[in-house]
């Protein structure tokens, strides 16, 4: 999806630069604006960690939901462990 391409990394407005642990806070935008952190969700690439508030956090949590559904990526097959679990609370 990435590759050799450029990518914008977009801050959240008013957010810390980095967390915890020192990584830094972004969002990867790719050069047609699609939203990479959006799409791995999408996917079922990705989980959307809601603990902490951010602007795209009702968003991603809908994108989550969809792609349990539609049992995408870790979401494919149903039980506990294999990703078709409901999500813990966080």
């Amino acid at each position: 999806m990435v590759g050799h391409k450029r990518v914008l990394l977009q801050a959240e407005p008013g957010r810390p630069d980095r967390d915890g642990y020192g990584r830094l806070l972004r969002y990867v935008l790719l050069e047609s604006r699609i939203c990479l952190n959006a799409e791995l969700i999408r996917a079922g690439y990705g989980r959307a960690l809601l603990r902490f508030p951010f602007s795209r956090s009702r968003e991603y949590k809908t994108i989550e939901r969809q792609a349990r559904e539609a049992r995408r990526g870790l979401w494919d097959k149903a039980g506990p462990g294999r990703g078709g679990e409901e999500r813990p609370p966080e």
